[in-house]
Formats: structure tokens, sequence, C-alpha cells
């Protein structure tokens, strides 16, 4: 399983010139050049020829939590603009920004798939939606808050319905366990949450048609 955290080094070099001190910042950065709301984002601030307990650091619109020698943790609630200040004791060396992101929307799965053609036994075995963050390097736990099915048994009208949660509960469930081939499922309106969501956001609908014909989709 990944880490839920993103690495960030700052590095702060700091030099001798002549008997005037200059300060040149050099920022190596293992994963992005921007924060992400909802994670601990991990961050290292070192300068060269000052001791750890002689540096401090200041921020805007960022909670830092520091959790040891020359390690902290940045919090973001705001998407936006950033400052990290770096001091030796009062006198500030440097400022490093970062941009402020949220997490880009997960996509919802039935099984392994997005939508397409699945055969009835496979549907039939299904629990429930899932979703996840794709081409993403941390793997986040995001979670179906609900979602509306509509479910058009072959020849026959439309049937909705309202399900909570990403679980296929009642009529749900009853209906998906009721695939036939011919069939079609339509996952509409379906609302996910991941860390740092104030609200479930409305992600991808999803269309299912039950066939054992694999060349067929959409």
């Amino acid at each position: 399983m990944k880490s839920t955290h993103i690495l960030c080094f700052l590095i702060f070099t700091f030099f001798h010139f002549n008997c005037l001190a200059q300060n040149t910042v050099s920022i190596a950065n293992d994963k992005m050049n921007f924060l992400y709301i909802g994670l601990d984002n991990f961050l290292t601030v070192a300068v060269e020829g000052v001791k750890d307990k002689h540096i401090r650091i200041e921020c805007e619109n960022l909670k830092i939590e520091k959790r040891s020698s020359g390690k902290y943790i940045a919090k973001a609630s705001f998407p936006g603009v950033t400052k990290i200040i770096v001091f030796k004791k009062n006198k500030p060396l440097d400022t490093i920004t970062y941009r402020i992101k949220r997490l880009p929307a997960p996509k919802a799965f039935v099984g392994n798939k997005e939508k397409g053609i699945m055969s009835p036994e496979k549907f039939k075995v299904q629990l429930g939606i899932t979703c996840y963050l794709q081409n993403f390097d941390i793997d986040m736990n995001c979670i179906i808050v609900s979602f509306d099915l509509i479910y058009v048994p072959k020849g026959k009208d439309p049937i909705s319905i309202s399900n909570s949660g990403g679980k296929f509960t009642g009529k749900a469930l009853k209906y998906v366990q009721e695939a036939a081939l011919g069939d079609y499922y339509y996952f509409e309106k379906v609302m996910a949450r991941c860390p740092g969501d104030r609200q479930a956001q409305n992600i991808d609908s999803m269309i299912f048609k039950i066939s054992n014909d694999k060349k067929g989709g959409y």
C-alpha cells in the first residue's frame, strides 16, 4: 500500500562571500511543487551551517507542525497560494511559494470497470461501487456517499432507485442480482468524498450493458 503522505524537501543553503552573508535557496522536491488539501504534506527544512534549534518557519494559509529535527507536516484547508518563510532565529532567510490544490476527482468503478460490457454472471456478484484516484502517486481513501441506479430490463420500462453508500442495498441489490442479457444499468448522480472535501462531489456517471459479447462496449 502506498503512503498517503506527500514528501517535499526544502533545502536552504547558506553561503558566505567576502565576509558578507548571502542566501542562495535551492529546492529539491521529490513529488511536486504544490501542496494538497486533506493530506499530511511532509516537509524537510535545513539551512547549511545553522543548527536546527535556530531555524524557525512561518507560513500563510497553512498550518505547520514540527515533528522532529528539520521535519514538519503542513496541512492546508483552502486552495490558493502559500508562502513559507524560513528564519535563522528572527532573521528571515528566504520565502518559498507553493500552490495549494484540491485532490483530483476520483473515478467510480463497478468491479474493475468504469463502464462498458459485463456478463450477467459477473455483474450479479458485484457488491457495489468503489472509487479511487487514477494516475495519482498516492493512495487515498475516497468513499462513495450515494448514487442513483437506473435499471432498464430488456424490452421493459426503466426503474430508478436511490442508494445510500457505495454498497448495493435494498432494491439496488435486488435489481443487480437480476441482471440478464440485454439489460442496461445506468449509475448517475454518483457522489463521492475524499480527504479534505468539505462536502461530497458529483463524479462521472457510468453505464453498463449486460452481454457476453466482449467486443461490444462504449
